[in-house]
C-alpha cells in the first residue's frame, strides 16, 4: 500500500521551480495586506526556503542557527526586520516602498 503524501511534501512537488515559488511569495504578501495574517506570510516563507536553498544553507547564510531560523519561520520566536530582510534577501526578493 502506497504512503499518503503529507501537506508539506505536496507543497513542495508544487514548488520545485522558481516561477511557482515567485508567485507563492507573491499570493502570501498579497494575503498579509489583505488580512494581516503573518503565520501565513512566515509558513509560506519556510516553504520557499525548504524548496530552494533549504533551511540549513539559508540559516548559515543570515548567520544564525537552523533551530532559530525554524523557530522564527513557525512564529515561535520574533523576527526583527534586520533577520526578515536578510532572510528575504537570501531567497532573491526584497522589501520595497511603492
Amino acid at each position: 500500500m502506497r504512503r499518503a503524501r503529507t501537506l508539506d511534501e505536496i507543497i513542495q512537488d508544487e514548488l520545485k521551480d522558481e516561477d511557482s515559488r515567485n508567485e507563492y511569495i507573491r499570493c502570501a504578501v498579497e494575503d498579509f495586506f489583505e488580512n494581516g495574517d503573518e503565520m501565513e506570510l512566515l509558513l509560506a516563507i519556510r516553504q520557499v526556503a525548504i524548496a530552494g536553498v533549504g533551511l540549513s544553507a539559508l540559516a548559515a547564510k543570515i548567520g544564525i542557527s537552523e533551530d532559530v531560523l525554524c523557530s522564527i519561520l513557525t512564529g515561535k520566536e520574533d523576527i526583527s526586520l534586520e533577520i526578515f530582510r536578510k532572510i528575504l534577501s537570501n531567497l532573491g526578493y526584497s522589501l520595497q516602498v511603492v
